[in-house]
């Protein structure tokens, strides 16, 4: 019998915030082997948190913004990086963006 090996995908969220003046809100990040770069607000799902949930707390907690009056699905992103979790890797994380004001 023929063994498959599966990846796990894994369900995250992203915030594309937009202000009064059309300013879009970047955090830079940084990175070991990267560098730099610029993401948007977001982050992975809790067990039993809805998306919108997670939304209101990872813009919280990388940004301090609590204010946020809109969430509107936007788009969908399939990654092809992988995030350690527990000793194993999780494969492609899927980030549903939604537009925030």
């Amino acid at each position: 019998m023929k063994k498959y090996q599966e990846d796990c995908f894994h369900l995250g969220v992203k915030a594309l915030v937009i202000n009064q003046d059309k300013e879009l809100l970047l955090l830079e990040r940084h990175h070991p082997s990267k560098g730099m770069y610029w993401d948007l607000p977001g982050g992975r799902l809790q067990r039993g948190e809805s998306q919108l949930e997670a939304l209101s707390r990872e813009i919280k907690e990388e940004t301090g913004m609590d204010n946020i009056s809109g969430a509107h699905p936007f788009m969908m992103v399939l990654t092809d990086i992988r995030i350690p979790n527990q000793g194993s890797d999780l494969a492609h994380p899927s980030y549903p963006v939604f537009l925030c004001w």
